[in-house]
């Protein structure tokens, strides 16, 4: 009978793997050192585990360089658009959620004496069911895989008398309006 040795192995672990050996190209390098360095600049924004970032003693100054030239202005092709929403209904905020996926919410108020069934939600053209959370009716776009995160979505609410109304967003709106701001 074989019994093997318990092994720890850390996102650490494999980028260093992946850093050390020649067999992999130099963007799969790059790849891994720009993960490092976001998993390094989400534990200082969480304030978690500082001591210890992701990114401790790697060479970052190309990927420090190329975020700091992320502006405002490199992000114009994001801004969020809204056209006025149908009576009844208010356009309450949209977020992007970084969880173990990518997804982004945009969150919808119904004004007193009126009911959500009152009108239909597409997302860029495909109809939607809204959710209830909290007391807002959301519509929620799952599991945006990363060669998507550039597409802007529009949420179009229209009542049943054809009035609609729309909000475009997208996950680098979302980024766009952290560095305006």
């Amino acid at each position: 009978e074989y019994e093997e040795e318990p092994h720890n192995y850390s996102i650490r672990k494999y980028a260093d793997n992946i850093l050390a050996k020649d067999k992999y190209s130099d963007e799969l390098k790059y790849l891994v050192r720009v993960m490092m360095y976001y998993g390094a600049s989400s534990q200082q924004y969480l304030n978690y585990n500082t001591s210890k970032l992701a990114s401790q003693g790697m060479d970052l100054t190309d990927i420090i360089s190329s975020a700091q030239a992320i502006t405002e202005e490199t992000l114009d092709d994001y801004v969020s658009q809204k056209t006025e929403m149908p009576e009844g209904i208010t356009l309450y905020g949209a977020n992007l959620s970084l969880k173990s996926e990518t997804a982004i919410k945009y969150h919808f108020t119904v004004s007193e004496g009126h009911d959500i069934s009152e009108f239909n939600f597409t997302v860029n053209g495909n109809e939607y069911e809204p959710v209830e959370l909290n007391g807002r009716y959301c519509i929620v776009i799952n599991n945006i895989r990363a060669q998507d995160l550039d597409e802007m979505f529009t949420v179009t609410v229209t009542d049943q008398n054809l009035n609609e109304g729309s909000v475009t967003y997208g996950a680098l709106t979302y980024v766009r309006n952290i560095i305006k701001n």
